[in-house]
């Protein structure tokens, strides 16, 4: 595995996301408020992750897996946690602003750690941007 052939790609999605952010701002900010906190959870773990394969200079896909694996479960333990809390939404409860953004992020760490995991299992890659 290439150190930075990873780091490309989390650049390229990066700006995928960033222009996704753009254009939700651009259109109504309410009803795309949700997706907002979502990319912002994309790009911490993206940061975070960047930060992981600089300073440990990882090459082994096992340890970069291990890392992302265990940062999803960190994140789906506070989802569940919530679901949990709001009974699996089942009463269309409203949620608090506070645990509506908490489980947005989160959510975003969840669904881009396994994005990457996929690019590093080489079962996704993510293009040139035009």
């Amino acid at each position: 595995m290439n150190r930075n052939f990873l780091i490309e790609q989390c650049r390229r999605l990066e700006i995928i996301h960033k222009e996704e952010s753009k254009e939700a701002n651009q259109e109504n900010y309410s009803d795309c408020k949700w997706l907002l906190v979502h990319n912002e959870g994309h790009q911490y773990l993206i940061d975070k992750f960047k930060k992981f394969l600089e300073d440990t200079d990882c090459t082994d896909r096992k340890v970069a897996r291990k890392w992302l694996k265990k940062n999803i479960k960190k994140s789906d333990d506070i989802i569940k946690d919530l679901d949990e809390k709001y009974n699996e939404f089942a009463n269309d409860e409203v949620m608090s602003e506070t645990n509506e953004r908490t489980y947005s992020f989160n959510d975003g760490i969840w669904c881009i750690g396994l994005t990457l995991i996929e690019v590093i299992n080489k079962e996704r890659y993510i293009s040139k941007l035009k």
